[in-house]
């Protein structure tokens, strides 16, 4: 960690701040919808296509593969599973490539308990608790901090060719 733009308890809040949105996220799913068995495994298979396809896209470029990073330690996971990259840059892949094959798969994970939420909401025989509110706010409240924390990480970044830093994208 000396080479590391990052404190530990940086590193360390940003993983769990996105530990923390997973969990709630299935606790969601769990409590809230009776196609529990469709929509848990396809909300798993988005995070899981975030970690290794969206590791693949970004990670094999970043100078942190195989490191402790505050993108929750993807690229620890990342240089588990793949060799660096021979391409010397981000740039060397399409922006696109970047933000489909890697950032769509959060955002899908991220919002669909949501999704699920607003279909709870529409049903009419589904009874929403006080319990539920609290776990909408609650899940609200810990998506908007992993966000913050992520972005805060990543202005400290020292790789100014990465599509998300804002240093490299003056």
């Amino acid at each position: 960690m000396n080479d590391s733009p990052w404190s530990k308890k940086s590193i360390n809040a940003n993983l769990i701040a996105i530990i923390s949105l997973m969990v709630l996220g299935t606790i969601i799913i769990l409590n809230k919808t009776k196609y529990t068995w469709f929509y848990l495994p396809l909300y798993w298979l988005f995070w899981g296509l975030f970690f290794i396809v969206g590791g693949y896209f970004s990670c094999r470029h970043c100078n942190f593969l195989g490191k402790r990073c505050p993108t929750w330690n993807r690229g620890i996971i990342a240089g588990k599973l793949f060799k660096r990259s021979d391409k010397k840059s981000f740039t060397d892949n399409p922006k696109w490539q970047f933000i489909l094959l890697n950032w769509s798969f959060f955002i899908i994970a991220m919002f669909a308990p949501y999704a699920v939420f607003l279909i709870a909401i529409m049903d009419p025989f589904k009874d929403l608790t006080i319990i539920d509110d609290i776990l909408f706010f609650l899940y609200l409240a810990v998506d908007l901090i992993t966000i913050v924390l992520h972005s805060k990480g990543c202005k400290k970044c020292t790789i100014n060719d990465c599509p998300l830093n804002p240093a490299g994208n003056k």
